[in-house]
């Protein structure tokens, strides 16, 4: 099964010094699977966990409609995080979609 990030839920007004922070500061997503209309919030620990752990699939899709999908990261300090990868490189796609409030 396959999921379709389409919000993000940053912690509160927090500078960001570089995008694996950025990418940190996520607290939630929220997705879609598109074959059974099945939608939810997901943490960021819970989605990590989904995507590394029990090998699902998650993506974005970029404004040409193009699926952009998303895989599991460590920070230096070894804290876990969600990042886009496109054309074999991370991007920061995530951070550009619509955050959402609760």
């Amino acid at each position: 099964m396959a999921v379709r990030i389409i919000g993000i839920k940053p912690k509160p007004a927090i500078a960001q010094t570089d995008k694996v922070s950025a990418h940190l500061s996520i607290e939630k997503f929220k997705w879609i699977n598109e074959q059974s209309l099945k939608s939810g919030i997901t943490s960021r620990d819970l989605m990590f966990d989904w995507i590394v752990n029990k090998q699902g699939k998650a993506y974005i899709v970029s404004t040409d409609n193009k699926r952009i999908f998303v895989y599991g990261a460590k920070n230096p300090s070894g804290q876990d995080y969600i990042r886009s990868i496109e054309e074999g490189k991370w991007t920061d796609k995530l951070l550009e979609l619509e955050e959402f409030q609760e």
